[in-house]
């Protein structure tokens, strides 16, 4: 994955200067594409053959045609295709031999908001809901206590708490205790540790 930076500058040299410090960032020569301006001997080259000149390094078509306004009056335009986690680099290394307003907007660095305590919820950017004790009943509008008559033990006819206190049998007649170690196993007939 890679990121476009392209910066105009105001001579052919500036943007060969900025691609020389690229290149000593070790970007490599198919991550560069340089466009320059008209030689004085071919003044006839129209906007339109500029614009596609400048389309050969993956710029759009809608940015392209105002970029070859630029480079027609004379600027050279450098634009990088920046691997992954080096953008910043690219950028430095062409701000610092001079761009000039292109008459595209340049974006703006989004930046993050980070917490330590909620990584996912950073990178995805969500809300944290620390301050509320019961974020679920919040985001589902659910109410956090029911009635005995909204429980499951109440809709399926069963009641809240057992009524016998010495019962050893469950609503459904199993036993709630059990004297054997492995009370599954036994009831189903299935060995509790397999032999090869």
């Amino acid at each position: 994955m890679t990121q476009t930076i392209t910066r105009m500058f105001p001579s052919h040299v500036q943007a060969m200067s900025a691609v020389a410090e690229l290149k000593k960032s070790r970007f490599a020569d198919e991550d560069i594409h340089v466009v320059a301006p008209p030689a004085e001997d071919a003044p006839g080259i129209s906007t339109q053959a500029i614009a596609e000149q400048i389309m050969k390094g993956y710029v759009l078509k809608s940015h392209a045609q105002i970029y070859a306004e630029g480079v027609r009056n004379g600027a050279s335009l450098v634009t990088v295709h920046a691997p992954f986690g080096t953008a910043a680099m690219a950028i430095d290394a062409l701000h610092n031999h001079g761009p000039i307003h292109s008459g595209v907007a340049i974006p703006e660095p989004v930046y993050r908001f980070w917490d330590e305590a909620a990584p996912i919820s950073s990178i995805f950017q969500w809300p944290i809901f620390l301050a509320d004790p019961t974020p679920f009943a919040t985001v589902w509008n659910v109410p956090t206590l029911m009635s005995g008559q909204c429980s499951l033990s109440g809709a399926l006819g069963l009641p809240l708490l057992s009524r016998s206190s010495g019962s050893r049998q469950s609503s459904f007649g199993l036993p709630l205790l059990s004297h054997k170690a492995t009370p599954l196993s036994s009831m189903f007939g299935l060995p509790v540790l397999l032999q090869k």
